[in-house]
């Protein structure tokens, strides 16, 4: 599993989701004038009358409920709203002010700007077709509240909807197109599927360097991300001109800007792999060594700012206040996340290193402090399995085969269904697991495993 992980956690090191909201946290938009009881008198002579003017009543009363953090009352009135647009004439019109609702309730932060943004757009296909620039509109911004809510399952089917009628129809400004490219890459990469990636980090590095030109700063990140596509493909010399190319670009614009780039992090694992293929573990180990404690204090600092931003948004005493708090708060959030996720990527480049050298006992403490970490970072299961498969080999080799099997277990779990059978990842961990339940004594599981991934069944030497 190491050889196979060395760049793994690099691209989601450097950036992190925006975090999306829990039910007690709704930030909804503006402050609602109406008392409730006037709202009420409003939705009873509508419901008489107008059907539309009823659905915008429930959808005010909803943004209402969500500013007093009754999220369970919000989403059934926002519900009762949406089937009211849904069953009214499809128009643009309808389309674009539900569109503009959703907007003002906050992309990210709010639990009822999804379901609103889905009824606008089945009306904006009924009324002007899926290929309209008003459709993809709407289509954009569903994508943008998936990535502020981190709904992989529905960025999965939004995004690449989005991301084929782009490529049909053209990008937006880049402005707007860029920062849903990064995260569409990120996803992807994640997924370990680089060549729906690639094509996305060409796309847009070519329209950065259209719009910046090709020495501009804007560049970096999006060289970055190119750079990390071509790692997890194992090309690396690809890879190393790329990031070679957004160091100097960086460097040429802020000289004492590079520590604070996500690219920092690739050039120092990009050292601590020249000093190890050139036999000099040791200075891998040093090296790896001095940024964690660079990367402990940021990770530090970054951990007190948002317990800070978390106190001043308990302390709220208006939703708009409340609005802009947890702005800062999510922000704050997502900067200590991605700052976690480092911290985690270089310990287990660290602890590899004293894998190699069966140096368990400096190695273990590393791997499971990069699970915590990882864990903290609201890290998903893929990202934590390669991390178990790795800590249950060193716990093999130290013949604690039984705690061995349970993490690797849990890593083929993960693994299997994500990448299939075939994968180099998934063949390590089975064949790991095969030899474990051959020390246990445990044929029956032996056959379990190399049922579901037959070339498990050709076991390495114990």
């Amino acid at each position: 599993m190491i050889k196979h992980t060395l760049s793994m956690a690099m691209l989601m090191a450097a950036s992190s989701f925006a975090h999306a909201l829990s039910p007690t946290q709704p930030a909804c938009g503006a402050t609602v004038s109406r008392s409730w009881e006037q709202l009420e008198q409003d939705l009873a002579l509508a419901r008489t009358k107008d059907p539309l003017a009823a659905a915008e009543v429930l959808h005010v009363q909803s943004v209402r409920k969500a500013a007093t953090r009754e999220a369970t009352y919000a989403a059934e009135l926002a519900g009762q709203a949406n089937d009211l647009w849904r069953a009214a004439p499809a128009t643009a019109e309808l389309a674009a002010t539900l569109q503009q609702h959703a907007q003002q309730m906050g992309m990210s932060t709010c639990a009822l700007t999804v379901p609103l943004l889905r009824t606008a757009l089945a009306i904006s296909e009924k009324a002007v077709g899926a290929d309209d620039a008003r459709t993809i509109g709407v289509l954009a911004d569903l994508v943008r509240a998936d990535i502020g809510r981190r709904d992989d399952t529905a960025l999965a089917q939004d995004g690449a909807r989005l991301m084929a009628a782009w490529a049909a129809h053209g990008d937006p400004a880049d402005a707007q197109a860029a920062p849903v490219y990064r995260k569409m890459i990120e996803y992807y990469y994640r997924q370990q599927q680089y060549a729906q990636a690639e094509p996305l980090a060409l796309r847009n590095l070519k329209n950065g360097e259209q719009a910046h030109g090709k020495e501009a700063a804007a560049l970096v990140e999006r060289l970055d991300d190119l750079a990390v596509i071509y790692y997890g493909q194992l090309r690396y010399s690809e890879g190393a001109a790329l990031s070679q190319r957004a160091k100097a670009i960086a460097v040429k614009a802020a000289p004492d800007s590079l520590r604070a780039m996500g690219g920092r992090q690739k050039d120092v694992e990009a050292e601590m792999r020249k000093l190890f293929s050139n036999g000099d573990v040791r200075g891998a180990i040093t090296r790896g060594e001095q940024e964690l404690k660079s990367l402990e204090q940021t990770s530090n600092n970054y951990a007190a700012a948002l317990q800070k931003a978390l106190r001043e948004r308990e302390a709220a005493t208006s939703a708009s206040q409340m609005e802009q708090l947890s702005a800062v708060a999510d922000r704050a959030r997502s900067t200590a996340e991605a700052s976690e996720k480092q911290l985690a990527a270089m310990r287990v480049r660290v602890a590899e290193l004293y894998h190699h050298q069966r140096r368990y006992d400096l190695a273990e403490p590393l791997y499971q402090q990069a699970l915590l970490n990882y864990t903290q970072a609201q890290a998903d299961a893929l990202e934590l399995a390669p991390v178990k498969s790795d800590l249950a080999m060193l716990y093999r080799a130290r013949a604690d085969n039984e705690r061995a099997a349970s993490l690797q277990a849990q890593a083929l779990e993960v693994l299997l269904p994500a990448y299939g059978p075939d994968h180099p990842d998934v063949i390590d961990s089975a064949r790991e697991l095969v030899l474990l339940y051959q020390r246990l004594g445990n044929p029956e599981a032996m056959a379990g495993v190399t049922a579901r991934v037959p070339t498990a069944a050709a076991t390495r030497a114990n």
